[in-house]
């Protein structure tokens, strides 16, 4: 159990250092407050809804996440609002591995 907490605190404090203590983008304000759940989920149906919370987010502001601002010279491309984007993905890359989800509900 102690494992699955502070992993859980590390995707939390990782997501707080992308997006700071005061983002200015909405989106990024309501993916933080998301993500200071993640510490309080308790049991397997909590889990689910903070998934289900998070899935609806992110459904919602997938194409502004990832926007991609390109150079007309060079070709080059990057993503737009990048600090919500490496946060977005490091929420989703980890979540996986660190919430106790049951394939069966």
């Amino acid at each position: 159990m102690q494992l699955f907490q502070r992993c859980l605190v590390h995707i939390k404090r990782q997501i707080k250092n992308y997006l700071s203590n005061a983002p200015q983008l909405d989106q990024a304000r309501q993916l933080l407050q998301l993500s200071l759940g993640i510490t309080k989920l308790k049991t397997i149906e909590e889990a689910h809804t903070w998934l289900a919370d998070f899935y609806k987010w992110y459904e919602l502001n997938k194409d502004f996440i990832n926007q991609k601002t390109i150079n007309e010279e060079s070709q080059r491309w990057w993503y737009t609002h990048q600090k919500l984007h490496m946060a977005c993905s490091h929420l989703i890359n980890a979540v996986p591995t660190c919430l106790p989800i049951s394939t069966t509900r």
